[in-house]
């Protein structure tokens, strides 16, 4: 039989039991431990109740939201010459932004023969002149998008690898000419690889490229070239 002291201590702990299940009804036990921290009458140096219940908001709002990186815009290159260094790192390449020719051999059912062709980075792809007789006289033309410094040139003859190249004539002697209308003179081999001629600087929008001799075709008669290539800069 129990005591008058330990009935009175089991009647304490039963109202504490009952009282901690009433608030732990009422309220999460987070929130409960977030209101007696910041509640003034625990804490005499918790902010006032309206800042209080503003953080609490903030609370329930879930994770901090990411930082959003920025970043800033990428500096605009000024128009110019489109340019590439090769590997050497000395000659960088200047592109052209159009092709011109005083003639141009009629599309078959299988290619075309504009002078664009004669630019594309491709030695399968050809200019064909379209004027009558051997070619001598015409010419293709790369038009550059500002003035720059022409130093080296290169040039891929004939139509292509293979059969077709010695069927078609090829350039054998040429004339370069820029557009302060300044001239020089190649003398090119008959080979289908390309050659690379160093010529005078010229600050130039255009270099044109004319026939002044052939390589007979052993088939026909027109003239071929496959690619013309201009470079700036000057080697060690």
């Amino acid at each position: 039989m129990k005591s008058g002291t330990q009935r009175r201590w089991i009647e304490i702990a039963t109202l504490v039991v009952t009282a901690v299940g009433s608030f732990a009804a009422l309220f999460q036990w987070s929130d409960f431990r977030w209101y007696v921290l910041h509640d003034s009458r625990f804490d005499p140096d918790a902010p006032p109740a309206v800042i209080t219940g503003a953080a609490s908001d903030l609370r329930s709002q879930g994770p901090t939201p990411r930082r959003i990186r920025v970043v800033p815009p990428r500096p605009v290159t000024p128009a110019g010459p489109r340019m590439s260094r090769n590997s050497s790192g000395e000659w960088f390449e200047i592109r052209g932004v159009e092709a011109r020719a005083s003639s141009t051999l009629p599309p078959s059912r299988v290619a075309s023969y504009g002078p664009d062709m004669a630019t594309d980075g491709s030695w399968n792809t050809v200019w064909v002149e379209g004027a009558a007789g051997d070619g001598v006289g015409e010419w293709v033309q790369v038009q550059l998008d500002s003035p720059v410094t022409v130093s080296k040139i290169g040039i891929v003859n004939g139509y292509g690898k293979g059969s077709r190249y010695l069927e078609n004539a090829r350039v054998r002697d040429a004339e370069l000419k820029f557009s302060d209308e300044t001239t020089q003179r190649l003398h090119l081999a008959d080979s289908n690889d390309m050659q690379y001629f160093e010529v005078r600087p010229n600050t130039t929008t255009w270099v044109r490229l004319t026939i002044l001799s052939v390589y007979p075709g052993t088939r026909w008669d027109d003239t071929a070239i496959g690619e013309i290539r201009l470079w700036g800069g000057t080697e060690r």
